[in-house]
């Protein structure tokens, strides 16, 4: 993937393919679990036993951060020591760890030197994993040097319907098109695929029915394992070499 000779000093994590999440104890039996925006997506009970063990051990009160998946909290990172380096933001997370809180775990880092055996190991299970993290140990939480590396699938898919804004300045205008794959002999929608560029949707908007049928290349950070549909799709190029019928579901193919 990279030389490990570019950052010997640095760290690598394992990325947790859930939502990104806060978990918030100010005392009491309950930690509270909050999205980027704020508001509370879930929480977590605590036995007696934790509450008295998390007060022994002068945690009466944090606030970490991780990925919110199936109710369970998988931190990486703890936001009471955010200014800090890496070692006492881990001493914390391994800390909270050792009190064993039900639903709460905590994901370890590793040496550069394991980076593309971790690297492998996620793209063996893009359930679970969407890529890695490259944390500077010397950097406070989320500085620059932290670098992000996740997985990008590409795949073909064919134009069926095209997508339009409902509302704001640019309501009722076309911004992106409906994804489909050739399926037992018909096409099958699977994906949107939003925010075209300026050059194509102005020709949609002059003459949407040309667009219908075109073939057009994709990618995204996955592909779901049920209908192959991307996350986070974003639209690469058309394909005029492609024809429709070559453009099936990249699972059903695997599966096949």
């Amino acid at each position: 993937m990279v030389s490990n000779g570019y950052w010997p000093e640095h760290l690598v994590q394992v990325k947790v393919d859930g939502v990104w999440a806060k978990a918030t104890y100010t005392g009491g039996g309950e930690v509270i679990i909050t999205g980027r925006s704020g508001n509370q997506i879930g929480s977590l009970h605590l036995c007696p036993w934790a509450q008295l063990h998390l007060c022994q051990e002068g945690q009466g009160s944090w606030d970490i951060t991780g990925e919110w998946v199936g109710g369970v909290f998988y931190a990486f990172d703890s936001l009471t020591y955010a200014e800090s380096e890496y070692a006492q933001r881990t001493a914390h997370l391994d800390l909270i760890a050792s009190i064993g809180i039900d639903g709460i775990e905590v994901l370890g880092s590793h040496p550069i030197t394991e980076l593309d055996a971790l690297w492998d190991a996620t793209l063996d299970q893009p359930e679970a994993y969407d890529g890695i993290i490259i944390i500077d140990p010397s950097q406070p939480y989320n500085a620059q040097p932290h670098i992000k590396c996740k997985h990008e699938v590409v795949t073909d898919m064919v134009v069926t319907a095209l997508l339009y804004s409902e509302s704001g300045h640019y309501e009722g205008s076309p911004h992106g098109v409906q994804g489909a794959y050739w399926v037992d002999g018909k096409l099958v929608d699977v994906c949107k695929v939003p925010n075209m560029p300026h050059k194509y949707t102005k020709q949609m908007a002059k003459d949407p029915e040309s667009f219908i049928g075109r073939v057009f290349e994709a990618k995204g950070q996955k592909l779901f394992e049920k209908t192959g549909s991307l996350r986070h799709p974003v639209f690469c190029r058309f394909r005029e070499d492609k024809p429709v019928h070559e453009c099936t579901n990249p699972i059903l193919t695997r599966g096949s």
